[in-house]
């Protein structure tokens, strides 16, 4: 590999951060932002869709073996990371599409999570204003 082909450091910043950032953004959502949100819909006593009980059922597994699913996320997250920065140095292709399929299933789980959470908090908030 000659000095002018190999991938810039910028880049392998951009790689990491297009990873990390969703990777946090669902672990925050899973282990913080669903027991929070499970407590208001059982006080409310409200029957939630398939996809909020079960998004409901993985942040409260989460959420109940922190102590596991914490470092365990991290340690994927961190592996991640080092594997793209290693198949950066050498192939440039196929870190670009391991990048892509990372962050576009990490959106996706993002998606998914976000909608079971909240959509049923925001038919609760049309309920309670009605």
């Amino acid at each position: 590999m000659t000095p002018s082909t190999r991938p810039s450091v910028q880049g392998t910043v951009v790689a990491t951060v297009l990873v990390a950032v969703p990777s946090l953004v669902l672990l925050v959502q899973l282990l913080l932002v669903a027991p929070r949100v499970k407590k208001t819909f059982d006080e409310f006593g409200l029957v939630l869709p398939w996809l909020s009980r079960n998004v409901l059922a993985v942040g409260m597994a989460m959420a109940g073996y922190w102590w596991a699913a914490l470092p365990s996320c991290l340690a994927l997250m961190f592996l991640a990371i080092v594997v793209i920065a290693w198949l950066r140095h050498f192939q440039r292709r196929p870190v670009i599409l391991l990048t892509a399929l990372l962050f576009i299933s990490l959106f996706a789980a993002n998606v998914i999570v976000a909608v079971g959470l909240f959509l049923p908090l925001v038919k609760l908030q049309e309920g309670l204003s009605k």
